[in-house]
């Protein structure tokens, strides 16, 4: 099986599945937050990144294959940028760097129970998604000066392949803002595990590699997109 291809199973097997994948990890994070939150709040949010992001791998047999020879996925504070092709990739980008991190999402999912809610808990910024600008990101740009980092989707919405001109300068804006490094992750295979339009989970391999880092002073969004263009290009 390739990363491309979609694991057979029953249909209701794999609604089920995905179902219990989706709302169980989403409401156990909500417990261990109001348990332990008041307490030790970024160790919280931690561990529930941990907990929600690898119990949903797990039951939805999804497994992440990282290449990161020079670990930069431990860089801190950092702005982590990826290619998005489905709805699994930010638990796929949590289970990567499992700390300190605040996910951009969109505004829509602020208010949907129970994963807006455990979102807004671990310090998601939500945008618009005509709103990547620097107005926009400004709470990211808090959690940078915090020591944490920041994942986001430069593309802004799915979709099954890198095209040219597809990304916004949100994350370039943040990067020369605020003197964090843009460090590039690459997913391969995300979109076969949950395609686009589909709310169903297939088991598989998703793979997630390091395609290097821009500093402040050299990033631009040309330069960002042609390192996802070629990326791209060779898988």
């Amino acid at each position: 099986m390739t990363n491309g291809s979609q694991q057979y199973q029953p249909r209701p097997l794999g609604w089920a599945r995905t179902g219990a994948a989706l709302l169980l990890p989403a409401m156990a994070g909500l417990v261990v937050l109001l348990v332990s939150l008041p307490f030790q709040r970024q160790k919280a949010r931690n561990r529930v990144i941990r907990l929600v992001s690898r119990m949903a791998l797990r039951l939805s047999r999804v497994h992440l294959v990282i290449d990161d020879p020079d670990q930069r996925l431990q860089q801190r504070p950092a702005i982590f940028t990826v290619n998005h092709e489905s709805a699994l990739d930010p638990l796929l980008v949590a289970a990567a760097l499992q700390r300190d991190v605040a996910p951009v999402v969109k505004a829509g999912l602020r208010h949907q129970f129970p994963v807006g809610w455990l979102l807004a808990a671990c310090g998601a910024v939500f945008v618009n998604r005509d709103g990547t600008g620097s107005s926009a990101l400004a709470p990211a740009s808090g959690a940078l000066s915090k020591g944490m980092a920041v994942a986001l989707a430069p593309q802004g919405t799915r979709m099954s392949q890198v095209l040219p001109g597809s990304f916004r300068p949100g994350a370039v804006h943040l990067a020369r803002e605020t003197g964090a490094p843009l460090v590039m992750l690459f997913l391969s295979g995300a979109g076969a595990r949950m395609p686009n339009r589909q709310w169903r989970i297939y088991p598989g391999t998703v793979e997630l590699s390091v395609l290097g880092v821009l500093e402040p002073a050299h990033a631009s969004v040309e330069s960002l997109e042609q390192h996802y263009l070629q990326a791209s290009g060779e898988r």
